[in-house]
């Protein structure tokens, strides 16, 4: 460990900044690796007509730096003007979930979540771009959990 360190010691701050990046970066995957699944509820109703369809999804970035969903595969239960869209769905710590909750005439009521201590945690919506952009740099390792949640103690 010492020759570890006596290497460290000689980065420069650039070097030791961008080490950091990359150590918080592979402790987050390897917490979410090592995590357990943890189980939730949804349930939304919406008129698909005019407003889509209510829906639950992991979010991951591409190659490019692109936001990807991975859409978990929830019951749908048709009526005349509406969709009912339920389930339980399975994510890990550290997970980014997005849920589409509701909409109306003028608004999409959709949310991002971070799982972190069993539970899901809202970590920006649809209408805050300064939010969605922390969340993107949690995606690429930039920032950890604790800090994403920072802005919402």
């Amino acid at each position: 460990m010492n020759d570890v360190m006596s290497i460290i010691a000689s980065y420069s701050a650039d070097q030791l900044e961008d080490l950091a990046q990359r150590v918080t970066a592979l402790a987050c995957e390897k917490r979410r690796a090592e995590s357990a699944e943890i189980t939730f509820d949804f349930e939304a109703t919406l008129d698909p007509r005019k407003q889509g369809s209510p829906y639950v999804a992991r979010l991951t970035l591409d190659a490019d730096g692109n936001i990807v969903r991975q859409f978990y595969d929830l019951e749908r239960i048709w009526a005349r003007k509406e969709v009912t869209v339920s389930g339980s769905f399975r994510a890990r710590e550290g997970d980014v979930i997005e849920q589409r909750e509701g909409a109306s005439w003028k608004n999409d009521h959709r949310y991002w979540y971070v799982v972190y201590d069993n539970a899901l945690h809202q970590v920006a919506s649809l209408y805050d771009s300064a939010a969605r952009a922390r969340v993107r740099r949690y995606l690429r390792g930039d920032i950890s959990v604790e800090d994403l949640l920072k802005i919402h103690d």
